[in-house]
């Protein structure tokens, strides 16, 4: 009988320890989801082969805060990044956009961005080279995409991520604001109480006309998870419970232009049929091609909260 336990079985159940290791549940921004060091502590001292494959498990999860850490990483531990499945990088509240340099990390597979600054807005700072989020050498290999905090989610953001994500699959949004595809602004969403909890769509429905414009090259995107606040001092009801509640298909518009705009019933009627991928031609409207669903989460904010981010000016081409 061996006296020692196969490296793969050592391998098998440290991942099985990592993986099923209770994750730090936590929405704040900034902060890391990765289970404590603990958990993983004792394997690594058995042994200098544990110790091995115990890091790979361990920086399968890499939480990052500072760009140039990227570059120690590679001159200093260069196994890393072939280690790393998941980043989780965090845009501090500096005075400039940080740009993450992602070559090298041939395995990555998801990606977390935490937008801390409540007054800096990624495309309004980027250069030609970022063009809306600041990553630079995005790995084929990514096919998750979490964007966190971004004060001002216009679809100029999601034009770099249809650019250099190709395999993207799933792509999950939580912030304060969402656009709205009838006044072409970002605002936070009002709704009369009780408000909405989750709304689910399917067969490619309930993404803001523009996201799904824009989103609609990538082929393989199944998947998108939005997450945002809402005031109880609105005028539209929507609860999400009931599907004879939500007959606008409510995908982001302003609690102010619903009031307006929706007077207007052929208008109405229109914008509704052209949410159902129906133009006014009666042609079938761009979107994703295998996007199967899109879930939307709300969390309610006092009535007096505010971002205090003043309005930028947007051209037609960071809309289109």
């Amino acid at each position: 009988m061996p006296s020692f336990i196969p490296p793969e079985l050592v391998r098998e159940i440290i991942w099985y320890i990592f993986n099923s290791s209770p994750p730090v549940h936590s929405e704040e921004p900034g902060v890391s989801v990765k289970p404590p060091w603990k958990w993983l502590e004792g394997f690594s001292r058995t042994s200098k082969t544990s110790r091995d494959l115990v890091l790979q498990a361990w920086f399968s999860r890499l939480f990052i805060q500072l760009p140039s850490d990227i570059s120690y990483i590679h001159e200093h531990f260069f196994e890393l990044s072939g280690w790393t499945r998941e980043l989780h990088c965090v845009q501090t509240e500096s005075q400039k956009v940080d740009v993450w340099n992602l070559a090298g990390f041939e395995r990555l597979s998801s990606i977390r961005l935490d937008w801390l600054p409540l007054t800096m807005i990624p495309h309004a700072y980027s250069n030609e080279a970022t063009e809306g989020l600041p990553f630079l050498h995005v790995p084929s290999s990514v096919v998750e995409l979490d964007i966190r905090g971004l004060p001002w989610p216009s679809p100029a953001c999601f034009t770099f991520v249809a650019r250099n994500f190709p395999d993207l699959r799933i792509l999950r949004m939580r912030q304060k604001r969402i656009w709205c595809g009838l006044c072409h602004t970002c605002s936070m969403a009002s709704f009369l109480l009780p408000g909405p909890v989750v709304i689910n769509y399917e067969n490619g429905l309930g993404l803001p006309i523009h996201y799904a414009t824009i989103l609609s090259s990538l082929e393989n995107l199944e998947a998108v998870y939005i997450t945002i606040a809402y005031r109880a001092s609105g005028n539209t009801v929507l609860d999400g419970e009931n599907d004879d509640s939500n007959p606008d298909l409510w995908v982001g518009e302003c609690d102010r232009c619903m009031e307006i705009m929706y007077e207007d019933k052929e208008f109405r009627e229109k914008w509704v049929s052209r949410k159902k991928r129906l133009n006014e031609d009666e042609q079938i409207d761009i979107r994703p091609p295998a996007l199967k669903k899109v879930v939307w989460k709300f969390w309610k904010v006092s009535d007096d909260d505010t971002d205090n981010l003043d309005e930028p000016d947007l051209s037609e081409s960071e809309i289109l």
